[in-house]
């Protein structure tokens, strides 16, 4: 699955605006909330804006929004989706 990380810093009140792709692992999924694993040294900061794209169980491409709210320690992250639970759970087949 493939996690696109797009961070916003405020320095001199302008937004500078930086994009990485990196790789990521949904292990937890409750309701609007994901935990995300990352490789050692590619975890993102806190507020930054992850995009996850991947398939769903009908082979459809999806591109959901996340904003990381916790650093939980061996290099996973909570996030909080940006869509709808009811949505989020019809594209991923959650129960």
């Amino acid at each position: 699955m493939k996690i696109s990380i797009k961070s916003k810093n405020y320095k001199n009140n302008k937004i500078m605006t930086s994009s990485t792709e990196n790789k990521g692992r949904v292990i937890q999924v409750i309701g609007p909330v994901l935990d995300i694993v990352f490789a050692k040294g590619q975890v993102p900061n806190i507020y930054n804006a992850l995009t996850i794209k991947s398939k769903n169980a009908a082979g459809i491409e999806i591109a959901v929004t996340v904003e990381v709210q916790q650093l939980l320690g061996d290099n996973a992250v909570r996030a909080v989706s940006i869509v709808t639970y009811r949505r989020f759970n019809a594209w991923y087949g959650s129960s």
